[in-house]
């Protein structure tokens, strides 16, 4: 994957996220063309994040939960899959609800999952880089 990919030395941050998780449909077409499909049992077809929330010190009492209540924080967890071979790293945190969609982009990158977009998306996303 990475012969393929040109150098990103010297782009911002935003431009490498986004060229990891949605790279150039050109680059797309290379790597797919060149990576092998396999058959995946039933379940490990889809590709799984967990979304955690930090349920401690709500309730009075220590060791104690109110149900149904958590704090705006906690982590975000890949779940392993042996047909995509992706084995879990450590948790990524979250502080806040509006950090979801970046931890959940680096969470993403760390695992060298790639996303493609679909056409209802292609319609927002610019066509270069």
């Amino acid at each position: 994957m990475g012969a393929e990919y040109p150098s990103r030395r010297g782009a911002s941050m935003r431009s490498r996220l986004r060229s990891c998780v949605f790279p150039r449909p050109e680059l797309v077409e290379v790597h797919v063309a060149k990576a092998k499909s396999k058959k995946a049992v039933q379940g490990e077809k889809m590709i799984e994040i967990k979304v955690r929330f930090w349920t401690n010190d709500i309730a009075s009492t220590a060791g104690e939960i109110i149900p149904r209540n958590a704090w705006a924080s906690g982590v975000i967890r890949m779940e392993p899959n042996g047909s995509h071979g992706v084995s879990p790293k450590s948790p990524a945190p979250f502080h806040s609800l509006l950090d979801l969609p970046a931890v959940i982009e680096k969470v993403l990158i760390a695992h060298g999952i790639t996303l493609h977009v679909n056409r209802r998306m292609r319609k927002y996303m610019a066509a270069g880089d």
